[in-house]
């Protein structure tokens, strides 16, 4: 059995294959890459496509582009079955507190499932780290819900184009062990940057603490999860799973729940 994982994102489309065998979800992949645009030229990348028996794919891009990407894949892979993942996705394997999961991105919960899967009984904070930072909580079994806000890339950009005087500090911004009053213009935005990133997350943990629910574990998953996990190390156990959402994705197609 040959399986091709896809996470569609805003900024990139990030892509596995794997065997189908439990075991990958913690050692990682043989296969995986990157695409750059939704053409046939980069799904030509995939290794040996006629293999291809199941497409398991999260997007958070438009509704047209995912159904461009699908058509490609099925073009290029004839005898793949298509299946996508959503907020609702195997609701009694990991329940929700939210009000209507449907909302919920297809790629948060990618990483809920991954994370339940990876560590099994835990009281887990799961932080996405691209485009938009995301914050999940999982505790006693369940997602209780999280917070969505700009990314790290997604501030800097902004400050930059939407002020006269404020430089695009993007391609310096570097790993961060502390926070601390800056004392130039460059440092203040990339302090600031920073401390609302771990701000935010240090208000889940307290909001955990403040219903008597002892965080066992933070994961980290995103383009962006470098640049803080150092800081967070401090605060409690951390560890960084990159391929978060398609591990997730997998452990979704291993429980059969892709058929749903």
């Amino acid at each position: 059995m040959s399986v091709l994982l896809i996470d569609a994102g805003n900024t990139r489309i990030k892509w596995a294959t794997a065997s189908g065998a439990s075991d990958e979800i913690r050692t990682g992949f043989n296969t995986s890459g990157v695409f750059g645009n939704v053409t046939i030229q980069d799904l030509l990348k995939v290794p040996k496509p006629i293999e291809i028996i199941n497409i398991i794919c999260s997007s958070v891009i438009s509704k047209e582009k995912t159904i461009e990407l699908k058509k490609l894949c099925q073009d290029l892979m004839p005898s793949a079955d298509w299946h996508q993942i959503n907020g609702a996705s195997a609701l009694d394997q990991l329940p929700t507190s939210y009000s209507e999961p449907q909302q919920l991105g297809a790629d948060r919960r990618s990483m809920l499932l991954g994370a339940q899967h990876l560590f099994a009984g835990k009281n887990v904070l799961v932080i996405g780290t691209g485009t938009a930072t995301t914050i999940d909580l999982i505790a006693n079994q369940k997602h209780l819900g999280g917070w969505i806000f700009p990314g790290i890339t997604l501030m800097a950009e902004t400050l930059s184009k939407n002020t006269a005087n404020l430089p695009n500090i993007l391609e310096k911004i570097d790993s961060l062990s502390s926070i601390k009053p800056a004392v130039t213009t460059e440092e203040g935005i990339e302090q600031g940057i920073f401390a609302c990133q771990t701000g935010a997350i240090s208000i889940a943990r307290q909001y955990a603490k403040d219903n008597n629910l002892q965080i066992d574990l933070t994961v980290l998953s995103g383009g962006n999860s470098n640049l803080i996990s150092q800081y967070l190390e401090s605060q409690g156990p951390v560890t960084t799973e990159p391929q978060l959402v398609l591990k997730g994705l997998l452990a979704w197609h291993l429980m059969n729940y892709s058929n749903e």
